[in-house]
């Protein structure tokens, strides 16, 4: 499984990967200010399911309002994640 954190502010954690088993890419925003005492500190929760999402693009468009920034190099390297894993369905 790959896990890229990209950077965020006010205590959230923004994570986007690719995960070999689901054959999906994933993300997830967590607003750490939150954790323990709202049921409502995850913003995005998205790719936990088998094949739900094959464009990395979508992963980025769903944390864009989260992260400070998305990376230039971030596409790149989940394609390049997805594609080293075993099995790949592309």
């Amino acid at each position: 499984m790959s896990r890229h954190e990209l950077p965020a502010e006010g205590g959230l954690e923004v994570v986007v990967g690719w995960d070999p088993p689901m054959q999906t890419f994933f993300a997830s925003v967590l607003d750490r200010t939150l954790r323990g005492e709202d049921p409502d500190y995850t913003k995005v929760w998205i790719g936990f399911a088998s094949t739900a999402i094959l464009d990395p693009r979508r992963v980025c468009d769903a944390v864009r309002p989260y992260a400070k920034e998305i990376p230039d190099w971030i596409l790149p390297a989940l394609h390049a994640d997805a594609l080293e894993a075993p099995g790949v369905l592309w």
